[in-house]
């Protein structure tokens, strides 16, 4: 009886400070672990969304060999039952859906070229990833559209559930950029503009902050306004995730133009992919 008392008055005889040393090494240790679970997280994030704007730009190159054109992301999603205004088979009294556009320029009255060489659908989403996990983020979010009195459309969005961006810019011989819609004064044909000199035509993600540019904004005008600058309109950032597209003279303001400059900055987090 003696020895078990013994032990037990050993046992007892940790001091506070010994407990307190035991409670702060475990603290750290789950910091640390904690700290590299969310750093794998964010690295798989940003594989995922590399990967989506190779999909993504290889689905817009497939489907301007087919048509001449690109199209907004979310007619990529669609068979050729899907892109007309109503579902069904493109008629005379169904024709192309009026945000079926290509730089700001109606095209329906290339409705029956489309009809005929429309192969799609030229890329599949998930709509089902969610932001639980290490692929966190939906590869779906909403978009309505503004030709159409802003119908809701699913519409491809990457790992911090905003929309990918797509830029087709040409730059003058006087570093002047310009988004290629019906503002810039170019004759339009169902044609390619990448024939011109000096053009910038990118898949981007805005990154981890939501918007064009990194944390330094310093080689950007002073009055430069990131959100601005982004190649959407937000309406929801709160499941679901809703935004808006842009119309053609929506494009050229100077806070967009800029966004060109800061998705190309050295400090941008911007995931961008050429095509």
């Amino acid at each position: 009886m003696r020895h078990l008392l013994s032990h037990r008055r050993t046992i007892a005889a940790f001091t506070l400070i010994e407990i307190l040393v035991i409670a702060l090494l475990i603290s750290i240790l789950s910091a640390i672990a904690l700290f590299s679970v969310r750093s794998m997280m964010d690295r798989a994030r940003v594989r995922t969304v590399i990967g989506e704007t190779y999909q993504i730009a290889t689905a817009l190159s497939l489907c301007r060999d087919d048509i001449g054109i690109y199209p907004k992301l979310n007619f990529l999603l669609y068979s050729i039952n899907e892109i007309g205004e109503f579902t069904g088979a493109i008629t005379p009294t169904n024709r192309i859906h009026p945000d079926f556009e290509s730089f700001g320029n109606d095209i329906e009255n290339q409705t029956t070229r489309l009809a005929s060489r429309w192969n799609g659908p030229y890329m599949g989403m998930s709509q089902t990833r969610t932001s639980v996990g290490i692929a966190a983020g939906p590869s779906i979010v909403r978009m309505q559209l503004p030709q159409a009195n802003n119908q809701e459309v699913l519409y491809p969005g990457d790992a911090w559930q905003q929309p990918y961006s797509v830029y087709l810019m040409s730059i003058d011989g006087d570093g002047f950029v310009t988004f290629n819609t019906g503002e810039t004064g170019l004759p339009f044909e169902v044609e390619n503009f990448t024939t011109l000199p000096n053009f910038f035509s990118a898949v981007v993600s805005y990154g981890p902050n939501r918007q064009p540019g990194g944390p330094d904004l310093s080689n950007l005008p002073a009055t430069f306004d990131p959100v601005a600058a982004r190649l959407y309109e937000t309406i929801s950032e709160r499941s679901p995730f809703i935004y808006r597209a842009l119309i053609p003279d929506q494009y050229n303001t100077g806070d967009r133009i800029n966004g060109y400059f800061a998705i190309q900055d050295e400090n941008s987090d911007d995931l961008v992919r050429e095509f």
